[in-house]
């Protein structure tokens, strides 16, 4: 699959005007930065797993997504209903694989979900994919290359596979693709990964289509990288090769400083303003 200019351009013009609304039922700790990731690529997260008001959300919902990390029979109710609802309404489904290697409970959760459901987008890093496909392997002794292992496991279980190491690796069975991640590169690689999963749920609420899906992923995740990058490089050019350039109060004070040059720009909210974040520098930007 070649990604031309019109196509891009045709995917991210239709994420502009779609303002995608994403139903969300993950951990909850998680939700504020997910869904400013979801604001900044133009859509809403909603964040809801009362069985009382499942159905209407995930309804009127552009896409799901669906984490394993904090699990109880109440919230796998909840996620079973709304994936219903999204199989019956045609509702892009994300299942985020965070720490699903934990227990063998999640595993068998991420399988009965997989195996009863439509999930069209699965992501997850080496440790996790690969625990998922162990647990679902009927013949153990039968091996293969782990890049083998990942096409079998996207057509088993007619999925779009992302697995996270020090590339995207991205198939769906048939194609693969290699897109460069530089989470490493940052302090809180955890953050850095919730917000990607903010901007797959995005991009993927756009979509009618798997042709649409697959392209969406492509652009979305190859954007990632891009912003990923030029990060690093205005870090690398601002604090030079003698600073921590992963410093996130460095960051912070760089940032405040020079959106505060954007003069149409009235005011500007601190959120998780912990008194360890707060610097001299950062104090006098303000003042």
């Amino acid at each position: 699959m070649k990604l031309s200019k019109e196509s891009i351009a045709g995917i991210l013009e239709k994420e502009r005007k779609t303002n995608p609304k994403v139903h969300y039922i993950s951990d909850m700790t998680k939700a504020n930065d997910f869904a400013e990731a979801v604001r900044i690529f133009n859509g809403r997260s909603i964040m809801a797993y009362g069985i009382e008001e499942i159905h209407e959300i995930t309804a009127a919902s552009n896409s799901l997504v669906i984490g394993l990390e904090t699990l109880d029979n109440g919230k796998i109710l909840a996620m079973e209903r709304a994936l219903r609802i999204a199989k019956k309404r045609k509702v892009p489904v994300l299942l985020d694989l965070t720490e699903v290697n934990i227990s063998l409970y999640r595993k068998n959760t991420a399988l009965s979900f997989l195996n009863r459901y439509t999930i069209d987008l699965v992501k997850g890093t080496v440790e996790e994919v690969q625990a998922l496909i162990r647990s679902q392997k009927k013949n153990r002794c039968k091996k293969k290359n782990i890049k083998d292992e990942y096409r079998d496991f996207a057509i088993k279980n007619k999925t779009f596979l992302i697995v996270e190491a020090e590339e995207y690796y991205i198939t769906d069975g048939y194609s693969e693709f290699y897109i460069k991640n530089k989470n490493k590169y940052f302090n809180d690689e955890e953050y850095i990964d919730n917000i990607y999963t903010g901007v797959l749920a995005s991009s993927i609420g756009i979509c009618n289509n798997k042709s649409e899906i697959i392209q969406s992923v492509l652009i979305s995740t190859l954007s990632f990288y891009i912003a990923q990058e030029a990060s690093i490089e205005l870090f690398k050019y601002q604090f030079e090769d003698d600073i921590d350039k992963n410093d996130i109060n460095l960051v912070n004070e760089y940032l405040l400083e020079e959106i505060s040059k954007i003069s149409e720009i009235k005011w500007i909210r601190f959120l998780y303003s912990y008194p360890e974040g707060v610097t001299d520098k950062l104090i006098q930007t303000v003042k």
